[in-house]
């Protein structure tokens, strides 16, 4: 299945031999050095370093280089995020793009930590919990609200600061409403139904991939399995007001799911006003 949906990717190994001889590009200008600091994340199709960017009279900052080894995945990622999400918070604002093999982005740095670093692992009070949610689904109505969806939201890609602000990273699989074409189709543990079944998504399927990791952040286990099945059941769980929640966003047909964040919110707001959580 998962060649199925992804299709032929080149090895890391080949796509990354001289992922040194990309040290030196430019992020804002023909001036700029990048010197790594450390690898953040590698995966099949990319990888995410940390570097300082070096400008003639510019003072030294930190930023994020990505490296992408499928051809238009970068320049893919730069045009959504550059273009009808440009006026979006708390999301990573893309500085310079260039077009080499593999092709680059550089972004601005964002503090944080990965959600599964902060809150997934560890006991916080279900208040907050939802504090935190709340602020994530308000920056995923604006995302929705310019007709794109993630497509690949899980706890890594939740970047929560010490103020407990949250921001949404990593649009490489970000894609229009309706689209099922993409080769990226969610990750193991947080694909949607019709993300495996490759079928037109839209923002229940974010909505989806959102239930997913708030069913972990609270129960402290996956709701999927590797596959993307279900092998933790809802009601399993003691606790009435959150899991009609939990189920409407989880809804395995897409047409009976919470259409928008906005009725997240509605909800969410409503167990904390009643002191159901």
């Amino acid at each position: 299945m998962r060649n199925q949906l992804h299709g032929a990717q080149p090895s890391l190994s080949n796509g990354f031999t001289n992922i040194t001889n990309f040290t030196k590009v430019a992020p804002v200008d023909q001036n700029a050095v990048l010197i790594k600091l450390k690898t953040l994340k590698t995966t099949k199709t990319s990888q995410v370093d940390l570097c300082f960017s070096i400008t003639t009279g510019i003072p030294l900052r930190r930023v994020i280089r990505k490296s992408c080894v499928i051809e238009k995945m970068a320049e893919r990622e730069r045009s959504i995020i550059n273009g009808p999400l440009a006026d979006v918070g708390a999301i990573p604002k893309v500085l310079f793009f260039s077009d080499c093999r593999p092709e680059l982005l550089t972004y601005k740095f964002i503090t944080g930590r990965p959600l599964y670093q902060t809150y997934t692992n560890r006991h916080t009070p279900i208040q907050d919990v939802f504090k935190l949610f709340r602020a994530t689904l308000l920056i995923l109505g604006d995302i929705h609200s310019e007709r794109i969806i993630h497509n690949d939201l899980s706890p890594g890609n939740l970047l929560i600061d010490k103020r407990n602000h949250v921001s949404i990273i990593d649009f490489g699989s970000a894609t229009p409403y309706g689209c099922s074409e993409f080769l990226a189709i969610g990750k193991p543990h947080y694909a949607s139904p019709e993300q495996i079944e490759h079928k037109p998504i839209d923002a229940r399927s974010d909505i989806y991939q959102l239930g997913c990791v708030l069913f972990e952040t609270i129960y402290k286990t996956q709701y999927l399995d590797a596959n993307n099945r279900p092998y933790n059941s809802i009601d399993v769980f003691d606790n009435a007001p959150i899991n009609c929640l939990l189920k409407l966003m989880l809804d395995s047909a897409q047409s009976k799911r919470i259409t928008s964040s906005q009725e997240c919110i509605n909800i969410i707001d409503n167990l904390i006003y009643n002191q159901l959580v």
